[in-house]
């Protein structure tokens, strides 16, 4: 399943780079073949991968292996892994989402836990407007600046 579903992925990237240079979002006939070529993978994937027949049966369910959790999750979330080949506004990742919130799971590791919660409050709202200037390609020194100074206006061009 691999090799095959990274290419996949890869060229739907390339793809979806393309159709976003005109502002389109991708044709459905794309979006239906690489569907259909998503389902074919996690079949394979399920054949190399069956699950288990447990000898004895328990109540509950029965103990999958990490790649058929794997699976399981690609399979069920197909609609949100190809969310990105839908609209235009869709990144193809969610690196972003993913570093905003590893600030704070650090912090917490760090420091075991906030004090209050408003210095929680506090400290998410300082980290977001940072996130915002960064992704507005604002420097976060100059963005806290221009909040102490009255001005916390990030989109400095306009």
């Amino acid at each position: 399943m691999g090799p095959a579903f990274k290419k996949m992925l890869e060229e739907l990237y390339n793809l979806k780079v393309s159709y976003d240079e005109f502002g389109r979002p991708m044709e459905s006939c794309y979006r239906d073949y690489y569907g259909h070529l998503y389902d074919n993978i996690i079949k394979k994937a399920w054949e190399e991968n069956p699950l288990s027949e447990s000898v004895v049966k328990k109540k509950g369910k029965t103990k999958k292996t990490t790649p058929q959790n794997l699976i399981d999750r690609l399979e069920r979330y197909k609609e949100g892994v190809l969310l990105f080949t839908t609209s235009t506004k869709v990144p193809f990742s969610n690196n972003i989402a993913e570093q905003s919130v590893r600030n704070t799971k650090v912090k917490l590791k760090n420091a075991g836990c906030f004090r209050s919660e408003d210095g929680a409050n506090w400290y998410l709202r300082i980290r977001s407007y940072i996130d915002s200037a960064r992704k507005h390609g604002v420097n976060a020194y100059e963005a806290i600046r221009l909040a102490f100074l009255g001005t916390p206006n990030l989109c400095l061009g306009c």
